[in-house]
């Protein structure tokens, strides 16, 4: 994925690794799935920036994975190297040393079905605005209106950026939800 973002965005391979990560828990909190597969190792320390795991690997170079029950590696990793019994990660900046967690599952995700175009002017919208920081506002007549992007609350990109994952969006099992969107749950 990382190589086809930097043939199709223009953008260094650093900043794609660096962003990357943000971008697709960007895209699983608006549509609400989590791009989980059956594959997954359990994993017994991560150290010196290497993910040790059990058992026989379950994923391979370029697979985006999650290390699921982890305190403190809370994001979305793409894999840069396999070794017989670890992996290496691309975002080596956000992953810390975490020897006593016996319950950390390394599980392999799979966003084959988001339109890289779409993850591409994600990328892009973020390194245009990379420098400029705040909300949408203005003062008008002594007042200060505020602007949300989306209709159910604010995203981290305008509404036209998520068009490729609308298709994948589903409800969540709250039936509060089902109701507010108009729909009937049998």
């Amino acid at each position: 994925m990382i190589d086809v973002l930097v043939k199709s965005t223009g953008l260094d391979k650093e900043t794609i690794v660096n962003l990357l990560p943000f971008i697709l828990i960007e895209i699983r909190n608006y549509t609400n799935q989590y791009f989980l597969t059956l594959h997954h190792n359990k994993v017994s320390r991560i150290e010196n920036k290497k993910i040790y795991f059990e058992g026989e690997v379950q994923v391979g170079v370029g697979d985006t994975i999650e290390l699921l029950n982890s305190e403190n590696n809370t994001l979305i990793y793409q894999i840069k190297e396999v070794g017989d019994s670890y992996v290496e990660v691309e975002q080596e900046d956000y992953i810390v040393d975490e020897n006593d967690n016996e319950h950390i599952v390394m599980i392999k995700l799979s966003f084959k079905n988001v339109n890289i175009k779409t993850i591409g002017s994600m990328l892009d919208y973020d390194n245009k605005f990379k420098d400029i920081s705040g909300i949408k506002s203005q003062t008008l007549g002594g007042y200060n209106v505020t602007y949300a992007s989306a209709e159910d609350g604010d995203t981290a990109y305008p509404l036209e950026l998520y068009g490729g994952v609308n298709s994948l969006k589903k409800l969540n099992d709250d039936y509060a939800e089902y109701r507010r969107k108009g729909y009937v749950r049998l």
